[in-house]
């Protein structure tokens, strides 16, 4: 299994140096093609939550956590028709 993955969206669209000179806990934003990049980093993110929450679904959880982890599906769902179609 490799342990290498895709980098981020935001790197492939803006580059490496993306967060050179941004403070923390900020992210560039705007320039050509921003809303498309976005739209796929917001779909992949939703994605790969939403299979985490399954997955921790499939384990043994107490019945407080279910809840959450169904309302946490239920939202990415929502998300997911809003930012893949």
């Amino acid at each position: 299994m490799s342990l290498c993955r895709t980098p981020p969206l935001s790197i492939v669209h803006y580059g490496s140096d993306v967060c050179n000179s941004v403070p923390d806990g900020y992210l560039p934003v705007g320039g050509p093609g921003y809303k498309d990049m976005l739209k796929k980093s917001e779909c992949e993110a939703y994605k790969i939550g939403k299979k985490c929450r399954e997955d921790a679904l499939k384990k043994c959880v107490k019945a407080s956590d279910k809840k959450t982890l169904e309302n946490g599906i239920k939202r990415d769902e929502a998300q997911i028709s809003n930012y893949c179609s």
